[in-house]
């Protein structure tokens, strides 16, 4: 019984540490906006990265995108998490992805201020 028992949570352990969360990011965004779905993809990658995880990926539809990390230009990644491109904006696996027909491009040194040097 204690071999079962044991099993059963080491089982538990392994997928609940295997689970990874996708965050959708679109041009402009779309729905509520909270990156859980293509119908409800963020509108910044910034954002999307700030808030996964280890083994959570990002997923970034065609368009372009400007940096807008806190340094005020850029992206900054976190360690563990992956960020993807070239999506369409209707897949359901990352292999549907075409990157030869869908472009993300990222701008890391945008900035939205006049540059008074």
């Amino acid at each position: 019984m204690k071999s079962i028992l044991l099993l059963a949570l080491s089982l538990c352990c392994y997928f609940t540490l295997g689970a990874q969360t996708i965050y959708y990011v679109k041009s402009g965004g779309s729905g509520a906006k909270t990156g859980a779905s293509w119908s409800d993809a963020l509108d910044n990658i910034q954002v999307a990265i700030d808030g996964a995880s280890t083994g959570d990926q990002v997923w970034v539809a065609q368009g372009a995108f400007n940096g807008l990390a806190a340094n005020g230009f850029g992206f900054i990644l976190k360690d563990g998490v992956s960020l993807y491109g070239g999506f369409a904006g209707t897949e359901s696996a990352i292999d549907q992805r075409d990157l030869s027909v869908h472009t993300s491009t990222l701008r890391g040194g945008y900035s939205s201020e006049k540059d008074t040097r």
